[in-house]
């Protein structure tokens, strides 16, 4: 029996994919952001690129924690299945 309970391997993987697309597509759109963005001051631009800058940072983060949960729990979710083989 998995650790995960009923969660299937692939759903995990699939899951964990889905979760990476979404921290680069964060990442994405907050450079974008910074890139094109129009301020009517000087101290608005820093603090919205402050902004900015956290969230893109935490799509990283989110989409590297990803891989790395994806990269760990590979081995512990196939090894029952190729046991059982």
């Amino acid at each position: 029996m998995s650790i995960f309970g009923n969660l299937n391997g692939d759903r995990l993987h699939r899951i964990l994919i889905i979760s990476m697309a979404v921290g680069v597509a964060v990442f994405a759109a907050a450079v974008y952001f910074m890139i094109t963005g129009e301020y009517v001051s000087l101290l608005a631009r820093q603090q919205h690129e402050s902004l900015l800058n956290s969230v893109a940072l935490g799509g990283l983060l989110f989409s590297a924690a990803a891989w790395y949960l994806d990269q760990f729990f590979r081995p512990i979710i196939q090894a029952p299945h190729e046991q059982s083989h």
